[in-house]
């Protein structure tokens, strides 16, 4: 009877334990999704998304095969630099005289790292904490719409939808959006928004290829003169690179290498391909199987004062991206040891 008894009671704790557990995870859940969803679209149904300041625009456009392009566009202005003026006899310049400015735009382009989709996911579907509903005139002057110089363009789905964001709510929580052309007001995360409000590069895919280097079986090195493949082993619990020509080397020689490959990363990248073309240094195809995973080529070009400038471009980066000279540069000097032992 005892024994019943003991095990009805633990039947009891199970159930109420689980009941707990589901209430727990309902609100945290709950939490998650905290909002009133004002645009019912998910990340991989963004075709295009715009942020506008007036000074700086950053756009991110879908890419073919996955990923999104972002565009940076930013206007500074700066004094026009005078030329120096010549000694000699004449009235005194005028100090007071006022500066010349001229408008500069700059633009950066790239492929949007996976940070930047986080964000996404963060943003889509889009979520309002209150919606405020229609106002009249005067209410959006209170709620700096009237002077309001930032948008948000979202396109999706065969739709486009536009907000204009105006000021912060008290403790700047929040701010106010209206959608446009004569939407409701709603009250949006303004952590949503600062996070596309960037500095150029803060999004920059630093990688050149898009696959990690534990999912990569082998990798085939090629020179104009000469290829050779390497193969990726499981070793006493750690992974270990090799040569497909001699798989029982035990030279660490070859891992470190692949290291630094996977070390390489992006600085910039180019909207047109360098001119004069740089140098092919080598190309590298990464395989799982007997499928190819991506290929990349690395090439170099004179920099002036003994130095060169390094170069990649890959199926990921889709064009020419520089590399940080040091990282590549001991790349291609360890290249004929790999190729040759």
């Amino acid at each position: 009877m005892k024994g019943k008894l003991s095990l009805g009671l633990h039947l009891a704790a199970l159930v109420v334990a689980g009941i707990c557990a589901y209430f727990v995870f309902s609100a945290g859940k709950e939490k998650a999704e905290k909002g009133k969803v004002i645009l019912d679209v998910e990340p991989d149904q963004l075709g295009r998304l715009a942020f506008d300041t007036g000074k700086k625009q950053v756009v991110a456009v879908s890419r073919k095969g996955g990923g999104f392009t972002m565009t940076i566009t930013e206007q500074t202005h700066k004094p026009v630099a005078k030329p120096k003026e010549e000694p000699g006899a004449g009235d005194a310049p005028d100090k007071k005289s006022a500066v010349q400015m001229v408008t500069e735009t700059n633009v950066t382009s790239y492929r949007a790292s996976h940070e930047f989709e986080k964000v996404l996911d963060r943003l889509l579907p889009l979520r309002a904490e209150r919606d405020l509903g229609k106002v009249d005139e005067k209410k959006l002057s209170q709620f700096g719409m009237v002077e309001a110089g930032r948008t948000l363009i979202v396109e999706a789905k065969s739709q486009k939808v536009t907000y204009r964001i105006g000021s912060q709510t008290p403790g700047g929580a929040t701010n106010y959006v209206h959608e446009q052309p004569d939407g409701p007001i709603y009250l949006i995360s303004s952590t949503l928004i600062r996070s596309l409000d960037v500095r150029a590069t803060r999004y920059l895919e630093r990688r050149l290829v898009g696959v990690d280097k534990q999912d990569v079986e082998r990798v085939v090195v090629g020179t104009l003169m000469v290829n050779r493949e390497f193969m990726q082993q499981k070793r006493e619990k750690r992974s270990v690179w090799v040569p497909a020509d001699s798989p029982d080397t035990t030279n660490d020689l070859f891992a470190n290498w692949v290291d630094q490959v996977f070390r390489l990363g992006a600085t910039e990248y180019l909207a047109q391909d360098p001119v004069p073309p740089p140098r092919s240094e080598l190309k590298l195809s990464y395989f799982k199987g007997n499928k190819q995973l991506d290929e990349l080529e690395l090439a170099s070009a004179e920099a002036g004062e003994g130095l060169r400038d390094f170069f990649a471009r890959s199926t990921f980066t889709a064009g020419w991206v520089k590399l940080r000279r040091q990282d590549a540069e001991a790349v291609v000097s360890d290249l004929s040891s790999i190729l040759e032992q």
